[in-house]
């Protein structure tokens, strides 16, 4: 006889996958594309050295979107202007397709999927998701590549999500990056069964975002996620603007005075860029050399059978992989595992961060 687990875990899944089939073979779902890019992706070599800032190898991006009756349409035609400007396809999905929480990671998956079926020469390798309510387009003249981690450093091929947290816990789902991947269609699926699952729990006001921190905080998926700095979404003159993305934040902006302010930036070619190319570089260098430094010890401790460093392996690994976005913590986290490892002499380990 089924438990009533079982049967509970067997009736989210069948729920799920009528969800996804009602949205694959229906065409009552009403949204508008816009063209895709040209530019072709390129891959480089796997060395230390080449661990460097590649702008003229954009990977393809698309821009998805869940736009209802209260969305801000003044926020949506930023983002359309945007798009056409740097040949972004943009799918914005105009009617929600189930009752609750699952719009967003439904749609999300649609268009993933829907990537997925495309030749390699026109696949997107990464969609980006926002809420146009809750994130507005300030700076025109500033690719959507401009928060990517450098493609020629091996490590940063297997992230999967790249986001922010916006209570320092659950995912900020109004913007984030997400690649086009198998992986990442299991994610989303696994972060819509965890709320049917566990319909007891104490999801709290975004449950899109605590289900998809749930998933990916999970041992096997941690990896794969880089939590960005907060405050890149955080200042007047951010390329995006979330105003309330942190209560009592320097970024507590009016929201009116925001979408002015964005509305003018479109008007003009050249504006003051935050966060900086350079900043942006300096945070993935350091995210680079920690994935590097903890392959690195881990090879030498299976060379060497030696057990130590087994502390400063795990501090530096969490904040990896939970608290990215913490440079200070970073860096003291290299410290230690190179000075206990024996790391600190190896030649390049130095020139990754200019």
């Amino acid at each position: 006889m089924i438990s009533r687990r079982k049967r509970t875990k067997l009736l989210a899944t069948t729920l799920l996958l009528l969800i996804v089939a009602i949205l694959y073979f229906t065409h009552s779902i009403s949204h508008h594309t816009l063209p895709e890019p040209n530019a072709e992706s390129k891959k480089a070599g796997t060395t230390l050295e080449v661990l460097e800032w590649r702008p003229d190898a954009p990977p393809r991006i698309s821009i998805a979107a869940t736009s209802y009756l209260n969305a801000n349409t003044r926020s949506l035609a930023l983002w359309s202007a945007y798009a056409l400007r740097f040949d972004h396809k943009l799918h914005v999905q105009n009617n929600p397709v189930v009752r609750g929480f699952a719009n967003p990671l439904i749609w999300l998956h649609h268009v993933i999927t829907v990537e997925m079926m495309n030749d390699s020469g026109t696949r997107a390798e990464w969609i980006v998701y926002f809420n146009p309510s809750a994130t507005f387009h300030s700076n025109p003249s500033l690719p959507l590549t401009h928060f990517l981690p450098p493609s020629s450093f091996p490590s940063f091929s297997t992230l999967t999500f790249l986001g922010t947290k916006s209570n320092g816990f659950d995912v900020d789902t109004s913007f984030f990056y997400m690649r086009v991947s198998s992986l990442s269609l299991r994610i989303l699926t696994l972060a819509m069964a965890a709320v049917y699952l566990e319909p007891q729990r104490e999801w709290g006001s975004d449950v899109a975002g605590a289900a998809l921190r749930e998933v990916l905080e999970r041992e096997e998926y941690r990896d794969k996620v880089a939590w960005l700095p907060a405050q890149w979404w955080d200042r007047r003159d951010a390329v995006f603007v979330k105003p309330r993305l942190r209560e009592g934040g320097l970024g507590l902006l009016d929201m009116e005075k925001v979408l002015e302010n964005a509305e003018e930036g479109f008007q003009i070619d050249e504006a003051e860029v935050y966060p900086s190319k350079g900043g942006v570089e300096a945070f993935w260098n350091m995210v680079g050399e920690a994935r590097l430094v903890l392959e690195t010890a881990e090879e030498k401790k299976h060379e060497s059978g030696e057990v130590g460093s087994v502390q400063e392996t795990r501090e530096l690994r969490d904040v990896v992989e939970l608290k990215t976005s913490d440079i200070s913590a970073l860096r003291s986290a290299i410290a230690a595992l190179k000075e206990s490892s024996g790391l600190g002499d190896i030649v390049g380990f130095e020139s990754v961060i200019r």
